[in-house]
């Protein structure tokens, strides 16, 4: 599953608004050729609007060829 943090607790954030170096995890999905789904596990509200964001951050993080 994805998400992302502050490095406090496990805050279920949407990726790319917390702390995690979201490129360097793409490179190396990338290299294992990946292509299972993600699931996310988010705590942030409203959960259409933050799942709508995940997906978007993670299709453009993919794409970018990191």
């Amino acid at each position: 599953h994805i998400s992302d943090n502050h490095g406090i607790k496990d805050d279920h954030a949407v990726p790319g608004r917390g702390n995690i170096d979201w490129p360097p995890v793409a490179s190396i999905l990338k290299q294992i050729d990946f292509d299972g789904p993600f699931v996310l596990e988010l705590r942030t509200p409203p959960p259409p609007e933050s799942a709508y964001q995940a997906r978007e951050f993670m299709e453009r993080l993919l794409a970018a060829g990191a």
